[in-house]
């Protein structure tokens, strides 16, 4: 199994491409799509 980690939605084309390249694998995908629109970079000091 192959996982893949997104913080937006870019990954999930990584992941449909990689399918095509691998297809003997079996995939998880864990994305937070809810904060795709949050520049987690632009975040301040926590």
């Amino acid at each position: 199994m192959i996982g893949f980690f997104d913080s937006g939605f870019g990954g999930l084309t990584i992941l449909k491409e990689v399918e095509k390249l691998l297809p003997e694998y079996s995939y998880i995908y864990l994305g937070d799509n809810a904060r795709a629109w949050r520049n987690y970079s632009a975040r301040g000091p926590i």
